[in-house]
């Protein structure tokens, strides 16, 4: 695996580097955003003009010399991007990915960002500015999850219990801390005591696919754990809940072995019934598609990335085999309304997802322990550090301190 850091993060050089991935990997976005915007230009010119056709003669003789411009421009465009894209990859050699991470940058927010608008399409592209999978230990350092003595040498003091952080849509490691306070991350380190993990992925593929990748970092985690790893536990944020549950069901399925020692879930605002606006999305996008006129710009809606046309639906694979072993759940939901049911509610939720949907049951099956909780007054980020919020998830796993062997042991 391919385990460059997914910023440039150091101190010094590091600013050079970061100028240096945006200018490499702003190429290759342009030159798409370029083909694209031409592309719809020539859609609705090409709407516009076919209007009439069947009377008007010169449809005909103009259908051509129309095609032969916008070839001409499009050519034009890719040579000059080619140029650029050639010259800037000399950069290489002045701006290289810096040999570890260090001070927190602030592009790395908005190259999340990106990813999460269009990650599948930089992943397939080869961009550099590709967010790759990674976990990262409480000072932000990438763990070489691909090098099992490497990965054994950093996890020397690791401890019995893994709590792994997974963010959301858009986002990254370091945002699950709200200003200087301590994170969730660190304070389960010290309340548990826990070895404390946060994930970095590349929010723009699908799900599925994520899931698929993390089921196999974790399997590699513990097969470099140095001693006993009796408990994890996974804690996601919106999409990150989702990506979890992928996680369990694709490594039940392929017969992993961390899921035996997965002993809770929480979900922090997750859209297990999907989000409205991603369902707004795809029905504006469908909208754009009915008339000659409108349709180039359906492009536009279309090239959201995979892993926002996913959380339409939320939804988490069933499998049979993950009845036998499930953890337990506990569901947080925000509201900005008083209570449940009251109109800020019904009409806002937690401006990205409602209560029903963050905490739906149906994905855990016929797991015999899952807690709901409501934080009123409250919006979708208050979730990632509000105290109360702390407080009810601490307290959760207090009272779950049974290990994985113990759990076992109960279901034969």
């Amino acid at each position: 695996m391919n385990e460059r850091p997914s910023s440039a993060e150091s101190t010094g050089p590091g600013t050079l580097a970061t100028a240096g991935l945006w200018l490499r990997g702003g190429i290759g976005v342009a030159a798409d955003v370029y083909r694209g915007t031409v592309d719809i230009v020539a859609g609705v010119h090409d709407a516009v003009s076919e209007t009439g056709a069947a009377w008007n003669p010169t449809v005909a003789i103009a259908r051509p010399v129309r095609g032969l411009v916008y070839r001409q421009v499009r050519d034009i465009g890719a040579l000059s991007f080619a140029i650029a894209r050639t010259g800037v990859g000399l950069t290489r050699a002045v701006a290289p990915w810096p040999a570890r991470p260090g001070p927190h940058d602030v592009s790395l927010g908005f190259q999340s960002a990106l990813n999460g608008a269009c990650g599948d399409y930089l992943a397939a592209s080869g961009n550099e500015l590709a967010l790759t999978m990674t976990c990262h230990d409480a000072s932000h350092d990438a763990l070489p999850t691909g090098d099992r003595p490497a990965l054994a040498a950093r996890l020397a003091s690791a401890r019995p219990r893994l709590v792994l952080l997974i963010h959301g849509l858009g986002m990254n490691d370091r945002q699950w801390r709200r200003g200087q306070e301590p994170d969730i991350g660190d304070r389960l380190a010290v309340d548990r005591n826990a070895t404390t993990l946060r994930l970095r992925y590349n929010t723009g593929r699908a799900i599925a696919d994520n899931g698929r990748e993390l089921a196999v970092q974790l399997e590699a985690l513990l097969a470099a754990w140095p001693g006993r790893l009796d408990d994890i536990v996974l804690v996601g944020h919106s999409m990150g809940g989702l990506v979890a549950h992928h996680a369990f069901a694709q490594a039940t399925a392929s017969g992993l072995r961390w899921p035996q020692r997965c002993h809770a879930f929480v979900c922090l605002g997750s859209p297990h019934r999907g989000a409205p606006l991603a369902r707004l999305a795809h029905a504006t996008t469908g909208a754009l598609g009915w008339t000659p006129y409108t349709r180039p710009f359906a492009a536009i809606g279309q090239a959201r990335s995979a892993g926002i046309q996913d959380l339409r639906g939320g939804g988490v694979p069933a499998d049979a085999r993950i009845e036998a072993h499930r953890p337990a759940y506990l569901l947080l939901a925000a509201t900005l309304g008083q209570r449940r049911g009251d109109v800020r509610d019904r009409c806002f939720g937690d401006l990205l997802v409602g209560i029903d949907s963050a905490t739906d049951r149906r994905h855990a099956g016929a797991a015999p322990d899952i807690t709901a909780r409501v934080f009123a007054r409250r919006h979708h980020f208050d979730l990632l550090g509000d105290e109360a919020v702390y407080d009810v998830l601490r307290q959760w796993l207090d009272d779950r301190p049974a290990t994985s062997a113990g759990r076992r042991a109960r279901t034969k």
